[in-house]
């Protein structure tokens, strides 16, 4: 088993001991299981896939790191909602407002923090729909 820690700015999500964790980094996807090598790498934006007692549980996560090590696994990131909190319509809005922006690129838009919402966005959105 692998002793899994979430962790946001505003403190620990969830601590529990898992079977496997399945994560994008910016070098491709990853699962880790029971003694898997050390890692330290880079998160993207993209789906958390858990599994607890042969069970997946989805979490979309933010921007992050993960580190790896004798069986414990951290997950540093900036924002996390499991399947189950993640509020459709607001997901869907906020992915409406942050496109609305993008098309009318302008000065006074943040295009990489546009973008960054727009990423959250759609994939609050896919992982409500797993």
């Amino acid at each position: 088993m692998i002793q899994l820690q979430m962790i946001t700015p505003q403190g620990l999500y969830l601590q529990q001991e898992v079977e496997s964790v399945h994560v994008t980094t910016i070098e491709g996807e990853t699962t880790i299981l029971t003694n898997h090598m050390p890692i330290v790498a880079m998160l993207k934006v993209s789906p958390c896939i858990v599994t607890i007692n042969k069970e997946k549980h989805y979490y979309a996560i933010g921007e992050g790191l993960l580190q790896f090590k004798e069986n414990k696994r951290n997950i540093l990131t900036d924002s996390i909602e499991s399947q189950a909190d993640i509020d459709e319509q607001r997901a869907q809005a906020a992915k409406d407002r942050a496109m609305q922006r993008l098309s009318k690129i302008s000065p006074d838009i943040d295009v990489a923090r546009a973008q960054l919402a727009l990423a959250k966005a759609m994939n609050r959105i896919k992982v409500k729909h797993y």
